[in-house]
């Protein structure tokens, strides 16, 4: 991968996306976020990032169903669902429907840079 690494983040708290994009354009990525899974995909469509953070409980759309539209869009940007359940069931599941991980809430912000990462050198 060249250049900065663009990372989509669609989450509906906004002081917990704003510590996220924080974090992420400390250590140097370009980050976009929206509160919603509309503009969230929307936003996906616009300016196709090179990784997604997506929350699974969001208002309106679900952001189970919100993967299944990244997905039919473009399989290859990988998806990092955020999700406050804990049941391992649901983040298997999610994996098996295109996420490349889920993180369980609340994780450090050095396991998410980690994750990032690593999706980032699947998706070079």
């Amino acid at each position: 991968m060249t250049g900065t690494a663009h990372i989509l983040i669609i989450d509906d708290n906004a002081a917990f996306s704003r510590i996220l994009v924080d974090c992420l354009a400390a250590v140097g990525y370009a980050v976009d976020a929206a509160c919603d899974g509309e503009r969230g995909i929307a936003r996906f469509e616009a300016h196709r990032p090179d990784v997604v953070l997506l929350d699974l409980e969001l208002p309106g759309m679900s952001g189970a169903t919100v993967l299944a539209e990244l997905r039919r869009i473009d399989r290859t940007v990988p998806v990092l669902v955020l999700s406050g359940e804990p049941d391992p069931h649901l983040a298997h599941s999610l994996v098996t429907r295109g996420a490349f991980a889920c993180l369980q809430k609340p994780f450090a912000l050095g396991e998410l840079e980690r994750v990032v990462r690593a999706a980032l050198s699947t998706a070079a």
